[in-house]
């Protein structure tokens, strides 16, 4: 939805699910899938994305990790 609303969409998957990818890259083949625990690939995306641009606005949506894993990874990118 999120990408159908004119963003950037960065979606990590836990585990690297092909009907998920394939899914996704025919839908809206603009959608980078990273593949991995969220823990790092999170920081290294909004790393990626504040280097590329920075004046860039980003939004993070814990989907996957929860409480306290969550919490740690928005500490590393807040």
């Amino acid at each position: 939805m999120y990408h159908i609303l004119g963003f950037n969409v960065t979606s990590i998957e836990f585990l690297p699910l092909i009907t998920v990818e394939r899914s996704i890259k025919a839908f809206a083949p603009e959608i980078v899938v990273m593949n991995g625990d969220g823990r790092n690939l999170v920081p290294e995306a909004v790393t990626a994305i504040k280097r590329a641009d920075p004046n860039s606005r980003i939004v993070v949506i814990f989907d996957g990790e929860k409480r306290f894993d969550a919490l740690g990874t928005w500490k590393k990118i807040h």
